[in-house]
C-alpha cells in the first residue's frame, strides 16, 4: 500500500466522521433554536392578534350597547326632540354626562324619520358641545341612515370603518370613524335613528399599543383588502382616498390575500415574514340579546419581518462552524498521515515475513537449516523432493546421516553439517549429492549463518542444476546479450543488429522487455512495433532517438509507453551504438520503468504547489531552529519576506507572552518526540502580537535523528478574540439572571433543581444552597398542583415535552413558610448530552391579581355609592329575567328617584349631595331583602331588582324602602336643625307577557316613577 494512494480515502473517513458529527450536532442545535425562536415569535404574533381582536370586538359590543341605551333615552324624551334642544335642557345635560364617561365617542346624533339631524353633540376642545340648529345636516343620503332605517328595531347597524366626512368633504386632519346606529321608535309611530360616531383613532391607538415588541407590527385590513392600519401610513385608508386605492393587500400580495380571505384565522409564512391574523365580524347576536349587522368585516394582523424570525447569532454560528471544519480538516490530515505511515511500516514488515515464508515453501531450492549440534532444524518441501527424505524423518536428526555429497572440487567445500560462525559462501562448481534411492545429481550450495538467542544457525541452500547443465550450451548463445543488459541496469533490454549480407534488421528482447510491454515470447519485435507501443505524442521523439543512435550518438529519452494490457508507463530510454571498423553494427538499449519516480516527482510538485497556496502558514526549520523555508501565507501573516527570515533563528518570532524557552525546548526534545500542537503567541514584523494554532512535527533520518521541524500555523487571533467576547457575554448573561426580578430555575429530567437565581431566593425564601438538588415540586408546588406536576415529569424525562412546556400559565405556588401566592410561569426545554432540562421563569403576580380584582370591581361598581353601576345592574336584571321567564316565576323592578335633589345640590353643594346619595344607598341596601339588589343608574336615579316577587309584594318592599329613606338623616350644619332629610319617588313594574324584556319593564317602571312625581312626589306608583 502506498501512503499517497490511500491518503485521500483515509483522510475522508476521519474527516467525514468528525465533520458529520459536528454538522449533525450543530444543525440540530441550530434548527432547534431557530424553530423555538420562530415558535416564540409566532406565539407573540398570535397573542397580539388575539388582543387586537378582543379590543376591537369589545369596543363594538360596548358601543352597540350604548347606542341602544341612547335609543331608549331618545324614546323616553321624544317630546324634547321635536325641535333641536338647547344646551340647558335635561336631555343635553344627560348626553353631556354620558359623553364625559365615554371619551372614545366623538359624536352623538339623532336623525328623524326623514334623515334630518335633530340633535348632534360633538366632543369639542372644552368637552361635549351641542351643535346649534344651523349646523345640523341632512343625512338621508348616507348609507348608514338608509341601512338603519330599513332594518328592525332590535338590530344595531355598524358602518364601514372609514374617514369622517363633514359637508361632503373628508375631515382634516383625518378622523377614522365607525358609526354605530339603531332605530328609535317614537310615540307618534315614526322611526328615528340614534347614532354614535366612534373615534377610530383612539381605537387604533389602543391596538398599536397592544404590540409586544419593536419587531411585531399591529395591522388592520377591511374585507376589500384596504389597509386601515398599514405597514406605512401612506398606504392607509384606500377605501376613502382614491389616490391610495392601489395600495390594497389584494393588489400587492394576492397570494397572501387569498389565504387570509379564505379562513377566519391562522398564521401564514411567506418570503417577507410571518402574518398572524384573525377576522372580526359584526353579524350576530350581542350578549345583551339584540342583533348587530354591518357593511364589512375586519381582519386583525400581526406582522413579524423575515429577519426577526431567526436568532441574532445565526450568522456568527455558521461562521464558527466553518472555522471549526477547517481546523478538523487540518487535524484529520495530520492524524491520517501519521497513521498511514505507521501502517505502511507494519505492512512492510508483514510482507517481508510472508515473503520469507513463501520463498521457503515455494522455493525450488532445498533449504536445510542445522544447529550447533549438527541436528536438522528445518527441511523445506524442495528438500523432500530433491533428496527423497520426508521432513518427519530428518528433523532433529544428525545432518551427516542424510546429506551425502562429493565436496566442491576447487576448495573441498560442501554443505555445513553443523552450525557455526561461517562466512557466507557459495560454490558455483557442481557438487554431487546422493538421493535416498542412491541416484546422484549435480547441485549448487550456498551457506548463510546467523546468531539467534545466543546460538548459531546455518542455512544450506541446495539447488538442483541438472537442467542448467543440459542447457548450458543454449545459455552461452545469449550470454553476451544478457551480460550487456545486466551491465547497464538489469532492466528491460533490447538489441538491434543489421546483417551486412541481407541488410535485414533483427531485434532481440529480454524477458524483462517483454514483461514491460505485456507480450509473450511469441511476439516478434521490430523498431516499428516498438514505436507502436510508444504514445503518439512521444512517438516522433522515439524514432528520432533511434535515428541518432544509428549515427553512433548516445541517446537518452523519457517517454510514455502503453503496454498491450493497457497500462501506461513512464520509460527512460538509453541506447548505445556498437561499432566495427568505425561502422555501427549493433544498437543495445534499456527500458527503465521510472513510473513511480515520475509520479512521485509530480506529487512532490503538487505538494509544493499546495504548500505555496495553503491558507495556513508553513515553516520548515533545521533541528537547531534555523528557518529554511516559509510559504507566502507566512509572509502575509507575519510580515517577513523569505529573504528576511530564512537563515535566521525562529526565535525572532517569539513574543513577550510566549515562554522564552519554547523553541529551545523543541530543539532539545528527545529523539522519540513525534508531534506537538497548541496555541502560541508570535510577534509580527511590525511588532504586533498575534495568536496562532501551531502544529509542529519532526522529520527524522533513517537512524531516527531529528533533522528538521515542519510547522503549520493558523492565525486564530480573531477566533481567540471572539472566544473572549463569548466568555464576556456569558458573564453578562449570568449577571442579568442574577439582576432580574423574576425567579429563574433550571431543573433536570428528574425534577431536581440545578440553577436557582437570587430572585428565586427572594420570591420563595429558600437560599441557593437550600434549593440546589431538591425536587422542585416538593419544594415550591402548591398541594393542588403537586400530583399533576409529578406525573408530567415522566413524559418530560423521555421527550422534553409537558403540559407547561412552551406555554405561559398562571398557578399557585408555595413559599418557604407554606404561604401560597399566585404566580405566572413560563417553561422551555432543551437537551444537553442526551439529557433533558427545563428552564422556568416565575413571576410573583400577587400585586397584579389585586389590581385585576380592583379593576373588575370598578367595572361593575358605582364609585360613589359602592352599589352596582348601570351596566352591571342591567346585566343582572337580564339574568334574573331569563330565569323568571324559564321557570315562569314573578320578577319586578323598582325605579327610584330622589325628590328635588337638584335643590340639595344648589343649596348645600355637590359634596353634600354626594353624602345624601351615599346615605340613600346604604339605607336602601339595608332596607331591602337579601335576595334583592339595589343599584345606581346615574345621577339621583336608582333601581332595585326583586326576583321571585310579584307586583303586590314589590309594593310592600317599596313602601318599606321609601319609609326607611325618609327617616334617614344626613348631618349638615347648614340645614335646619343641623340635619338633612330627603324623600324618594318609586315606580314599580313587573314581568308580564306583553312586557317581557328588561328594557320594556324598566320603561314601564320609569313611566310609573314620573306619575309618582306628577302626583306630588314621595309616593309609590305601580305600572
Amino acid at each position: 500500500m502506498r501512503l499517497s494512494s490511500s491518503f485521500p480515502l483515509e483522510f475522508a473517513k476521519r474527516f467525514l466522521l468528525l465533520a458529520s458529527g459536528l454538522a449533525l450536532v450543530g444543525t440540530a442545535f441550530f434548527l432547534f433554536q431557530s424553530g423555538r425562536y420562530e415558535a416564540l415569535r409566532r406565539a407573540e404574533a398570535e397573542a397580539l392578534v388575539s388582543v387586537e381582536s378582543q379590543i376591537f370586538h369589545e369596543t363594538l359590543e360596548n358601543t352597540a350597547s350604548d347606542v341602544r341605551f341612547l335609543a331608549s333615552v331618545f324614546e323616553d324624551r321624544a317630546d324634547n326632540l321635536r325641535v333641536p334642544p338647547d344646551s340647558s335642557s335635561a336631555l343635553s345635560r344627560l348626553l353631556s354626562a354620558f359623553m364625559l364617561t365615554r371619551p372614545q365617542y366623538h359624536q352623538i346624533r339623532f336623525l328623524d324619520s326623514e334623515g334630518m339631524e335633530k340633535l348632534r353633540m360633538i366632543r369639542g376642545p372644552k368637552g361635549p358641545q351641542l351643535m346649534p340648529a344651523s349646523e345640523l345636516q341632512d343625512k338621508s343620503h348616507r348609507t348608514y341612515y338608509k341601512r338603519t332605517a330599513a332594518q328592525d328595531a332590535e338590530t344595531v347597524y355598524v358602518s364601514a370603518f372609514d374617514l369622517n366626512v363633514e359637508h361632503g368633504v373628508i375631515e382634516r386632519p383625518f378622523r377614522p370613524t365607525l358609526r354605530v346606529a339603531t332605530q328609535v321608535r317614537l310615540p307618534d309611530g315614526s322611526v328615528g335613528v340614534a347614532i354614535i360616531n366612534l373615534d377610530g383613532s383612539k381605537l387604533i391607538e389602543m391596538l398599536r399599543n397592544a404590540r409586544h415588541g419593536e419587531d411585531i407590527q399591529a395591522l388592520i385590513i377591511n374585507d376589500q383588502g384596504n389597509w386601515l392600519v398599514g405597514p406605512h401610513r401612506r398606504m392607509e385608508w384606500g377605501n376613502s382616498l382614491p389616490e391610495r386605492q392601489g395600495y390594497t393587500l389584494a393588489a400587492r400580495q394576492p397570494d397572501l390575500w387569498m389565504l387570509i380571505g379564505s379562513q377566519p384565522q391562522g398564521v401564514v409564512l411567506n418570503s417577507s415574514g410571518m402574518y398572524a391574523f384573525s377576522r372580526v365580524t359584526t353579524d350576530g347576536e350581542n350578549r345583551s340579546g339584540f342583533r348587530v349587522e354591518g357593511d364589512e368585516y375586519w381582519t386583525m394582523l400581526a406582522f413579524v419581518p423575515r429577519h426577526a424570525l431567526s436568532p441574532d447569532w445565526a450568522g456568527s454560528f455558521l461562521l464558527l462552524g466553518g472555522v471549526t471544519l477547517l481546523f478538523l480538516a487540518l487535524v484529520s490530515a495530520l492524524l491520517t498521515r501519521a497513521l498511514l505511515h505507521r501502517r505502511q511500516v507494519e505492512q512492510s514488515l508483514q510482507e517481508t515475513e510472508e515473503k520469507i515464508q513463501a520463498i521457503s515453501h515455494s522455493s525450488h531450492d532445498a533449504l536445510i537449516m542445522v544447529d550447533e549440534r549438527g541436528r536438522i532444524a528445518f527441511w523445506n518441501p524442495a528438500a523432500e523432493s530433491m533428496l527423497g527424505y520426508r521432513s518427519g524423518e530428518v528433523l532433529n536428526a544428525p545432518a551427516a546421516g542424510f546429506l551425502n555429497f562429493t565436496p566442491c572440487a576447487g576448495n573441498n567445500s560442501g554443505p555445513a553439517l553443523k552450525a557455526g560462525p561461517f562466512s557466507d559462501f557459495s560454490c558455483v562448481d557442481p557438487i554431487s549429492f546422493k538421493r535416498k534411492d542412491g541416484t546422484e545429481f549435480p547441485a549448487e550450495v550456498a551457506l548463510s549463518s546467523f546468531r539467534l538467542h545466543g546460538s548459531w544457525w546455518t542455512v544450506n541452500a541446495v539447488r538442483d542444476i541438472t537442467k542448467r547443465v543440459s542447457a548450458i550450451h543454449e545459455l552461452e548463445k545469449s550470454r553476451d546479450l544478457l551480460m550487456e543488459a545486466q551491465s547497464i541496469s538489469r532492466m528491460g533490454g533490447f538489441s538491434l543488429s543489421t546483417s551486412t549480407e541481407s541488410g535485414v534488421e533483427t531485434v532481440g528482447w529480454t524477458d524483462e522487455m517483454r514483461q514491460l510491454h505485456g507480450v509473450d515470447r511469441d511476439f516478434v519485435p521490430s523498431v516499428d512495433a516498438m514505436a507502436d507501443f510508444v504514445e503518439h505524442s512521444h512517438r516522433t521523439a522515439f524514432l528520432n532517438a533511434v535515428g541518432e543512435a544509428r549515427k553512433g550518438n548516445p541517446v537518452e529519452l523519457e517517454m510514455r509507453l502503453k503496454t498491450a494490457k493497457g497500462r501506461r508507463l513512464w520509460i527512460r530510454l538509453n541506447i548505445r551504438a556498437h561499432f566495427k571498423a568505425d561502422k555501427v553494427t549493433r544498437l543495445s538499449g534499456i527500458y527503465q520503468d521510472v513510473t513511480d519516480r515520475k509520479l512521485e516527482r509530480i506529487r512532490m510538485e503538487q505538494l509544493s504547489t499546495a504548500v505555496e497556496h495553503s491558507p495556513a502558514s508553513v515553516l520548515i526549520m533545521t533541528a537547531d531552529g534555523v528557518v529554511e523555508y516559509v510559504n507566502p501565507r507566512f509572509t502575509e501573516v507575519c510580515g517577513y519576506k523569505p529573504a528576511e527570515i530564512i537563515g535566521n533563528s525562529a526565535e525572532m518570532l517569539q513574543s513577550d507572552t510566549l515562554d522564552a524557552n519554547f523553541y529551545e525546548s523543541l530543539r532539545r526534545s528527545p529523539e522519540g518526540a513525534t508531534h506537538w500542537s497548541g496555541e502560541i503567541s508570535s510577534r509580527t514584523k511590525d511588532g504586533r502580537t498575534i495568536w496562532q494554532q501551531l502544529s509542529i512535527s519532526p522529520i527524522k533520518d533513517e537512524e531516527g535523528h531529528v533533522r528538521h521541524f515542519v510547522g503549520v500555523m493558523e492565525d486564530v487571533t480573531e477566533r481567540r478574540r471572539s472566544l473572549e467576547a463569548l466568555q464576556a457575554s456569558e458573564r453578562k448573561i449570568r449577571a442579568m439572571s442574577e439582576a432580574t426580578l423574576d425567579a429563574m430555575v433550571v431543573i433536570d429530567e428528574t425534577g431536581r433543581i440545578s440553577f436557582w437565581n437570587p430572585a428565586a431566593s427572594t420570591i420563595f425564601g429558600y437560599s441557593e444552597d437550600e434549593a440546589l438538588g431538591r425536587e422542585i415540586h416538593a419544594l415550591i408546588a402548591a398541594p393542588t398542583e403537586r400530583v399533576a406536576a409529578t406525573e408530567a415529569m415522566e413524559d418530560f424525562g423521555m421527550t422534553g415535552h409537558g403540559p407547561v412546556v412552551g406555554v405561559t400559565r398562571e398557578l399557585m405556588a408555595k413559599r418557604k413558610g407554606g404561604a401560597l401566592f399566585p404566580c405566572e410561569i413560563t417553561v422551555s426545554s432543551f437537551a444537553l448530552d442526551t439529557q433533558w432540562y427545563a428552564v422556568g421563569t416565575i413571576r410573583d403576580i400577587t400585586r397584579r391579581k389585586e389590581y385585576e380584582r380592583r379593576l373588575r370591581a370598578l367595572a361593575t361598581t358605582d364609585e360613589l355609592t359602592g352599589l352596582l353601576n348601570r351596566r352591571a345592574l342591567l346585566e343582572l336584571a337580564e339574568s334574573e329575567l331569563d330565569r323568571a321567564r324559564r321557570y315562569r316565576r314573578p320578577f319586578t323592578l323598582l325605579m327610584i328617584d330622589l325628590d328635588r335633589f337638584k335643590r340639595v345640590n344648589d343649596t348645600y353643594g355637590h359634596d353634600v349631595g354626594d353624602k345624601v346619595l351615599k346615605n340613600v344607598a346604604s339605607t336602601g341596601a339595608q332596607a331591602l331583602r337579601e335576595t334583592d339588589t339595589l343599584g345606581r343608574l346615574g345621577g339621583e336615579e336608582f333601581a332595585a331588582i326583586l326576583p321571585e316577587t310579584s307586583a303586590d309584594q314589590a309594593l310592600e318592599v317599596a313602601e318599606r324602602l321609601r319609609a326607611a329613606i325618609g327617616r334617614a338623616e344626613v348631618e349638615e350644619p347648614a340645614a335646619p336643625g343641623g340635619r338633612l332629610r330627603v324623600t324618594i319617588s318609586i315606580g314599580i313594574a313587573d314581568f308580564r307577557p306583553d312586557r317581557d324584556t328588561v328594557e320594556a319593564i324598566l320603561k314601564a317602571a320609569d313611566t310609573a316613577l314620573y306619575r309618582a312625581k306628577d302626583n306630588g312626589r314621595n309616593r309609590t306608583e305601580t305600572a
